[in-house]
């Protein structure tokens, strides 16, 4: 099992993890779970409609489609994989390479020691 995680943030604040798990060749599996610390505060903002507030961790056999669409398009999407050397299709990797300098309120950053303390989220699915 092989699985990549994403320290998430809103307004610069750290308020969720997303993570990528490959457990055979083709096979993913997303996840995408909000910081207690984040949940904790009396103001705390959901950071996409499709993804409310809970304690309750998010799954999906697919790249949640707030994350997706933080991506960019086109030719410049094409771009930024022809300079990093990724495959344009691999959504989750741009994300992870090109997260710190999204668009908006949110943005992401590899984590390599948060892999670690969340494959339990991953165990029993």
């Amino acid at each position: 099992m092989n699985i990549v995680a994403l320290n998430v943030s809103f307004n610069n604040e750290l308020c969720g993890y997303l993570a990528q798990c490959t457990s055979t060749p083709g096979k993913r599996l997303y996840m995408y779970t909000y910081a207690e610390g984040y949940l904790a505060q009396h103001n705390a903002k959901a950071i996409s409609l499709s993804l409310p507030l809970r304690k309750e961790t998010y799954y999906s056999e697919h790249l949640f489609g707030f994350f997706d669409n933080l991506l960019s398009e086109g030719w410049l999407k094409r771009e930024h994989a022809r300079l990093l050397n990724i495959n344009e299709i691999d959504h989750f990797s741009l994300l992870a390479k090109n997260g710190a300098d999204m668009a908006g309120a949110v943005t992401v950053s590899p984590d390599e020691k948060l892999s670690d303390l969340l494959e339990p989220y991953f165990r029993n699915i």
